[in-house]
């Protein structure tokens, strides 16, 4: 039930979405599900960014309005949508992410926070069955992370009056927006919730390795737009260090230098150890082995984020 200070309240999902005909209809089913038998006004705002498929027809079928966006970033397009969103609260989802059966369940419990706090909550997506093999190990540890450094824009819960207070998403930015707003509303006094039980499957998480790696180019795109950003991103220095380390413990093998290179190997597995546990903070010698390959793969990915940057291209 809806106390009576947050009674009427009214509630807008703003999805940016570009070639998402897959997951779609599934991501707004999943919305209309959890609002069926409640009487809470919502709207389901489906940004289309220059998609070729037929993404925006299936929002349209399943009772979605859709906006149509020309922006550059997905920052500017999730700021599109909240142009014409009419809702007190904005939820931010993924075009490929679900709420479970009982999201809205817990999201009451939120509708006063983000109203009168001005707080900023959501969850990180869980993993759906679908993913196998090492990858899930890497998805399942970020789903777990309880770590309040900001709350993805793939499941973010925000109020209007906040959202627009610090004028919305940064639009410049290709990458890490998420974190970047998050960051100015902790500044404006704003508490990041993370609430687990509010549980948001990411059906579009990256199955193969060359997709993994290809997503956090993608991801580390943020971290390098300048040298500013770069010299502050954690991920982006070590990804750079690890990779200068790795291409000289190349040239000591070629040279035959082989205690270099045993000295240089062992450095670059104690690097990605020490990543594993500062980000995941897990000690289990058998955990930490399986999250060695995917991490070596999110390194490579983060640097793969510099040499695109450095080709001079502008978006991905």
């Amino acid at each position: 039930m809806l106390t009576s200070g947050v009674s009427g309240v009214r509630v807008s999902f703003v999805i940016p979405c570009f070639n998402e005909e897959i997951f779609i209809g599934s991501t707004i089913d999943s919305i209309n599900a959890n609002f069926f038998s409640k009487e809470i006004p919502y709207e389901i705002i489906v940004v289309d960014n220059r998609s070729e498929d037929r993404s925006a027809l299936i929002a349209i079928e399943r009772g979605a309005k859709v906006v149509y966006s020309e922006s550059n970033t997905v920052s500017a397009v999730r700021n599109d949508g909240c142009r014409v969103a009419t809702g007190q609260i904005f939820i931010f989802l993924d075009a490929d992410v679900v709420i479970d059966d009982n999201w809205i369940e817990i999201f009451l419990e939120h509708m006063e926070r983000l109203i009168r706090n001005n707080d900023v909550v959501g969850s990180h997506c869980s993993v759906p069955e679908t993913i196998k093999g090492p990858l899930k190990e890497w998805y399942f540890r970020i789903e777990n992370d309880d770590r309040d450094t900001h709350i993805g824009s793939g499941h973010m819960l925000i109020g209007r009056k906040l959202f627009f207070l610090l004028e919305g998403f940064n639009p410049s930015l290709v990458s890490g927006e998420d974190y970047d707003l998050c960051k100015r509303a902790k500044a404006e006094g704003a508490e990041l919730v993370v609430d687990s039980r509010l549980k948001a499957f990411h059906l579009g998480y990256p199955t193969t390795i060359k997709e993994f790696v290809r997503r956090e180019v993608w991801h580390g795109l943020g971290d390098v737009q300048n040298f500013q950003k770069f010299i502050v991103s954690k991920p982006a220095v070590a990804a750079t260090l690890l990779f200068l380390l790795q291409a000289l413990a190349i040239i000591s093998l070629l040279n035959g230098m082989m205690l270099s290179f045993y000295f240089l190997f062992l450095t670059i597995v104690a690097m990605i150890i020490a990543l594993i546990v500062y980000k995941f903070k897990v000690f289990s010698v058998s955990v930490i082995s399986s999250l060695i390959l995917p991490a070596y793969l999110y390194l490579t990915g983060r640097f793969g984020s510099l040499l695109y940057r450095l080709s001079g291209k502008k978006c991905f």
